[in-house]
């Protein structure tokens, strides 16, 4: 309570305070600070406590500077309790967010893998194209997945900084309230009568000490949980590295597969006297291309895509071979035949001189069916000079293939026909001597040797 003398003293402080409102009225900034100090100089004014007991009255007097230490004192463990508090739920919140983006990227990890294994399974002779670019996608799965992982690992880095931050700026205020704590007591030293505040605030800062340590805990927790999780990140990167070998072993075996039936269909083509390499078409005929010239970095990734894109260009090309070899014109034009006079410089049947004979003889029953040796569309069906009645088909690729001396055509002009499909009739029109017909193959309007298409058909299937 207060004695009346301190009554006196507020009475008589208001008195002054009305009377400086009174006079600092009107005036700018430096009124309000007057009125603010005036303020402050009456909130902690110096006052004087009654202390009765059994045995008399004691009169305590308060200094305004005791009473702005105990505020202080009191908001500073107040702010230092909200601020742990704080602290304590966005290390919560950060920890819980990196463990949701671990097990986003588990799942994401997981889901390469059973993409790849589909994949792998589904990769046969007939997947060409269609395994590369699946593969393809699975690499850029992967390079997705390792920024997600570096992403989640630059936060953790982030976290730790700041509980570092956190921690030091703890252990500051700790140190601020050790100092104002020696103070207080060194107040109290003098005074005697305030060990029951003391006391209170002793107990307040052994409370916020405690807190402290539980931080502290928490700090450690926080740190093993790291550690789990940099663990983790570790076998993902360790699993995504076998992966990795597991794309190129089998981009390796699916490459010497196909270069294995590239080979081989050469062998094939090669034996009717072609070269495949000049026959197929290059990159110039099927299409113009260009650009600037831009160099990737090195790295695993990209000799993973080099890989894909050299195994896209294999089968791109065994898919070539394929529609080559089926478009030769293998086989005979007859099911039954007799090689009545070779390719190459012959005695003319006619004359009885030495000429140059551009196609083979076949000689067979009158009117047997006479059919296409390949797939292709009819250029010339109808009556041709010497050659009597003719067939002409263009394979593509710049092969041609004709059938004279036909007794009668059954094509026409434009029409595409399939392999062994019948065009015409054999007999003996044009400049011949019986029924034959007259089979030419040309590459490029260059004659070759249709003997060598003939031998073929018996190492080159139809379909």
């Amino acid at each position: 309570m207060l004695s009346p003398r301190g009554a006196d003293e507020e009475q008589l402080a208001a008195s002054h305070g009305n009377k400086a409102g009174t006079r600092l009225s009107g005036v700018g900034d430096g009124g309000r600070l007057k009125r603010i100090s005036a303020f402050i100089a009456r909130i902690f004014r110096e006052r004087e406590l009654i202390l009765r007991s059994e045995t008399g009255v004691r009169y305590l007097v308060l200094s305004p500077a005791l009473q702005k230490s105990v505020a202080a004192g009191a908001l500073l463990v107040l702010g230092v309790v909200v601020w742990t508090i704080a602290a304590r739920e966005e290390a919560w919140r950060l920890v819980d967010a990196k463990r949701q983006e671990v097990a986003r990227a588990e799942s994401a990890y997981r889901a390469a893998i059973d993409t790849l294994g589909t994949a792998v399974d589904t990769a046969t002779e007939k997947g060409r194209a269609e395994s590369a670019a699946a593969m393809l996608n699975l690499v850029e799965q992967n390079e997705t997945l390792q920024q997600h992982l570096k992403d989640v690992s630059d936060r953790l880095a982030t976290a730790e900084g700041e509980r570092a931050r956190a921690a030091a700026q703890h252990e500051e205020l700790v140190a601020r309230m050790r100092k104002l704590d020696e103070q207080v007591r060194a107040i109290a030293s003098r005074h005697s009568e305030f060990s029951s505040l003391m006391s209170t605030l002793s107990s307040g800062l052994d409370d916020a000490m405690a807190e402290r340590g539980r931080l502290a805990v928490e700090a450690d927790r926080l740190a093993a949980d790291r550690n789990a999780v940099n663990a983790e990140m570790a076998e993902l990167s360790r699993q995504q590295t076998q992966m990795q070998a597991n794309h190129e072993a089998t981009i390796e075996r699916l490459s010497q597969r196909t270069q294995a039936g590239i080979d081989m269909l050469k062998r094939l083509i090669s034996r009717t006297g072609l070269d495949p390499d000049k026959v197929l078409p290059t990159n110039a005929d099927s299409g113009g291309m260009g650009g600037p010239f831009v160099p990737i970095p090195p790295g695993a990734e990209d000799k993973t895509r080099a890989k894909l894109v050299g195994l896209g260009s294999q089968i791109g090309k065994l898919a070539q071979m394929r529609k080559l070899l089926h478009s030769l014109p293998a086989g005979a034009p007859l099911d039954n035949y007799n090689l009545m006079s070779p390719f190459g410089v012959r005695r003319d049947p006619i004359t009885g001189q030495l000429a140059m004979h551009a196609g083979v003889d076949l000689a067979g029953s009158y009117h047997e069916p006479v059919k296409a040796t390949g797939p292709g569309e009819v250029k010339v069906a109808g009556w041709s000079g010497e050659y009597g009645n003719m067939v002409e088909i263009d394979h593509g690729y710049g092969l041609m293939t004709r059938y004279a001396h036909l007794a009668r055509v059954q094509v026409k002009v434009g029409q595409r026909v399939a392999y062994h499909q019948v065009i015409g009739i054999m007999g003996s029109t044009g400049r011949s001597t019986g029924p034959h017909v007259h089979y030419e193959v040309l590459s490029d309007g260059k004659n070759l040797n249709p003997a060598k298409f003939l031998e073929a058909a018996r190492d080159v299937p139809k379909q």
